[in-house]
């Protein structure tokens, strides 16, 4: 047998290339032939037990493995053991409080061990607010209230957080005696200036707390006499007084108004523009009437105690005669009448003259526009309402009634003066015109051009004079 090494070498190994081999199950050793497919299939089964694997996610070759983080391997014979090490926190369950009575935590008693929310409910109501200390307080008691101290006897008057300190300057220096307060300002120390104490006259005076020379807050130690005067003679004057040391009781005192106290009969009150009453006396009854004098159309009989107001209805000078001259009376002015079933009544210019003449009537007076709507003058009007007109298209207008007075009892005319050249033939032609009845609002107005030839009845607008409008409504 030849020696192997003796063969010549290829570069590349196919997969059918074939190997020597000896046949080791058969008596002798008889030498035999494989391929490298085949000899590869049977490594990668680990004996020949079956197909084993010839690539990892599509690499072949020497593979390594490296574990990462937290991760170990095992080998146990041809197992590998891939091992993830499991890594926790420290914190196993998260619970929440809170000082104050704001705010209401759920749940209240078991800490959140796995999962879950914490839910925070507002407590309070709209009436309180959360002070600093996290609690529920009503807004009523809002520290906003100024509290007077009288600390010292000199120097400027502060105002720190919500006290007012006012030194005691009565019984010692800083400007002398205080013989006048005024309220000048709005922010701002007091003052006092030869005798003159300022207290500006600070926005929040809800809750003003007045302290005694001793004793509690509030309480008045010392007697004397406080006199609020007016700046002029026609004020009220008021002297709040405390009688003794000590007391509680204080005592207003009103300036004499000079009035005798007392019930009067019939009583002559006399007040003046403050509202107070100067002078008050018994009356003598029933006033007493000096004179009574009549207005136009009017007479007075009687006497002065007891007068009577007539209508004057004879003479020359009766209520008519005797009232104002008006020759442009207008169709809505009133006229009183009785019809003898009940009171006096009226009723309008219009209205007796549609009572007697068994109609109501309107004559109107149209002004031709060209193809714009004609102007609109009211000669008289006793339908009532507003007129107007409107231009439809050639030839046609619908003339309007705020009032919708149209009925079947309606009678209208229109006079068109004007005339028209034809379009064939010679001379001119007069224009039909017809109104008649649309609507209870509306009257419908048509008019032509006559024609001589073989043009007749063409739709025209009206002409250049004007047009006139009459119409009758029947009661």
């Amino acid at each position: 047998m030849s020696n192997i090494l003796t063969y010549p070498g290829i570069p590349i190994v196919a997969g059918g290339d074939m190997m020597i081999i000896s046949d080791v199950s058969v008596d002798g050793n008889p030498t035999r032939s494989v391929s490298v497919n085949q000899l590869g299939a049977y490594i990668g089964a680990g004996g020949g037990s079956g197909a084993g694997v010839t690539s990892l996610n599509t690499l072949v070759g020497a593979l390594t493995l490296i574990p990462g983080t937290n991760i170990t391997f095992t080998t146990l014979g041809n197992n590998i053991t891939i091992n993830g090490a499991a890594t926790t926190g420290t914190v196993t369950s998260v619970g929440l409080s809170h000082g104050g009575s704001a705010f209401t935590v759920t749940p209240s008693s078991t800490p959140v061990t796995t999962s879950g929310t914490l839910a925070i409910t507002a407590a309070g109501t709209a009436a309180q607010y959360i002070n600093g200390e996290g609690n529920l307080t009503a807004l009523t008691s809002l520290p906003f209230n100024l509290t007077l101290t009288t600390t010292g006897t000199s120097g400027l008057s502060t105002l720190v957080g919500n006290t007012l300190n006012i030194p005691n300057y009565a019984t010692g220096g800083g400007g002398g005696l205080v013989t006048s307060l005024t309220t000048v300002g709005t922010s701002g120390a007091s003052t006092l200036t030869a005798g003159v104490l300022n207290v500006p006259n600070y926005a929040d005076t809800t809750n003003f707390n007045v302290a005694g020379d001793t004793g509690v807050l509030g309480s008045i130690a010392k007697a004397g006499t406080l006199s609020l005067l007016s700046s002029n003679s026609l004020g009220i004057r008021t002297i709040i007084s405390t009688p003794t040391a000590g007391s509680s009781t204080v005592t207003l005192s009103l300036l004499a108004s000079g009035v005798a106290a007392g019930n009067y009969t019939n009583s002559d009150i006399t007040v003046d523009s403050y509202g107070r009453v100067t002078a008050a006396a018994s009356g003598s009854g029933a006033g007493t009437i000096a004179s009574v004098s009549s207005g136009v159309g009017l007479i007075s009989t009687g006497n002065a105690t007891d007068p009577v107001i007539n209508i004057d209805l004879v003479g020359s000078d009766n209520y008519i005669e005797s009232g104002t001259l008006d020759n442009t009376p207008v169709v809505s002015d009133k006229i009183p009448y009785s019809d003898f079933s009940q009171n006096v009544k009226y009723t309008t210019l219009s209205g007796l003259m549609a009572a007697g003449l068994g109609y109501t009537t309107a004559t109107l007076i149209l002004d031709p526009q060209g193809t714009s709507a004609p102007l609109v003058t009211t000669l008289n009007n006793t339908i009532g309402g507003t007129f107007t007109i409107t231009r439809i298209s050639e030839g046609a207008y619908e003339i309007a009634n705020t009032t919708n007075p149209f009925s079947a009892n309606t009678s209208v005319f229109i006079s068109n003066p004007n005339a028209e050249t034809p379009s064939s033939g010679t001379g001119t032609l007069p224009q039909p015109t017809t109104i008649r009845r649309k609507t209870t609002g509306l009257l419908s107005v048509s008019c032509y051009r006559e024609e001589t030839g073989t043009v007749s009845g063409a739709v025209s607008d009206f002409g250049v004079n004007d047009v006139i409008v009459e119409i009758k409504i029947y009661s």
